[in-house]
């Protein structure tokens, strides 16, 4: 114990490839010396700058100024279409029909003139149906092209309009049947009664009454049946049933009086008053069959006259409820241009 050697001595040639002898009387110990291996499998940790997650507040601040966007895009959208739709909209449909309606008053006044050379003047008639046709398809036409606003208490004026529209070409079509029928009413009357007297003042041979007569019953019956072929239109007082039912007595009753002119002597002078009121009671019934559509004739051509027809007096029943909207429509109209001041 005297000496002062180390109690370990590592010795030149001990160590050997890692290897180390400890020398103190014992047992030498050997102490291997291992490479560390990489680990292949455990994955390579980022080091500790890791993305942190908003905190919950954060998110719902988030959550309330998105809200708070939508809510405002909303209000401005809403505002916008409010102004649109019940301002900018209804406006813009108050000019379009003020304009519409202004132009369809102005045009429609030369049309509604009655300048007929008189009260039996059906073609004159005719003439102005045609003309206030064509102007009312064109009005249609027109409205066609205006559109509606979507919302308000007007949203329904255009259709009204239209249909009222549809109304007035309904009745003008109807007028037109009727001054056509009438026409033909009259023509029947001047066939059976001549306005001019071919004998002048003087009394006719009963050859030249039977001559006259020959060419007018033959004609008039032949118009006559024409005439009540027709589909009727309305007439006003009376009826066009009541004149085929007279002119269906009286067609006969035309044959029967010409058989008896025919049948008087040539040779003879002219009776007028056994011509007019003859002895047979059979001769007299026909000749006041005649005279009954006579007069149920002249009655038709006074109560239809050019200008009640062009007036559309004869409008009853259902198409006179369908004028009377006329009127309704014309008032709506004259609220909305005074409502949104389009003058």
């Amino acid at each position: 114990m005297g000496d002062n050697k180390p109690l370990m001595e590592l010795k030149p040639g001990q160590l050997e490839s890692g290897k180390a002898v400890v020398s103190n009387q014992e047992q030498p110990t050997e102490v291997v010396l291992k490479p560390i291996e990489a680990d292949t499998q455990t994955p390579i940790q980022p080091t500790q700058e890791t993305t942190k997650t908003l905190p919950k507040k954060s998110k719902t601040l988030t959550k309330i100024f998105a809200g708070f966007l939508i809510f405002i895009f909303l209000l401005f959208a809403g505002t916008l279409g409010y102004y649109y739709f019940a301002v900018y909209d209804q406006e813009r449909f108050a000019r379009e029909i003020s304009t519409f309606s202004q132009d369809f008053e102005k045009v429609g006044q030369a049309l509604n003139d009655t300048s007929v050379s008189g009260t039996t003047d059906y073609e004159g008639v005719i003439k102005i149906t045609d003309r206030r046709k064509v102007f009312l398809e064109e009005k249609k036409e027109e409205l066609t092209k205006i559109r509606p606003p979507l919302l308000g208490p007007f949203r329904n004026l255009k259709s009204d309009l239209n249909e009222v529209i549809s109304t007035l070409i309904e009745v003008n079509t109807e007028a037109k049947s009727i001054a056509s029928l009438m026409m033909s009413v009259f023509d029947l009357k001047d066939a059976l009664e001549p306005k001019d007297n071919p004998f002048g003042q003087r009394t006719p041979t009963v050859k030249e009454v039977q001559d006259l007569f020959a060419g007018i019953i033959p004609e008039g019956q032949r118009k006559g049946d024409e005439l009540f072929a027709k589909t009727p239109p309305r007439l006003m007082e009376v009826s066009f049933e009541e004149l085929k039912a007279s002119w269906n007595k009286a067609k006969p009753a035309l044959s029967k009086f010409l058989a008896y002119v025919e049948s008087l002597d040539a040779s003879t002078p002219l009776n007028l008053s056994e011509l007019n009121q003859p002895n047979d009671a059979q001769l007299k019934a026909a000749i006041e069959d005649i005279n009954t559509f006579g007069r149920l004739v002249d009655a038709a051509i006074n109560k239809n006259s050019a200008y009640d027809i062009l007036s559309y007096r004869f409008a009853q029943g259902d198409l006179q409820a369908k004028m009377s909207e006329v009127g309704d429509v014309q008032k709506k109209i004259d609220e909305l241009t005074k409502k949104y001041d389009t003058n």
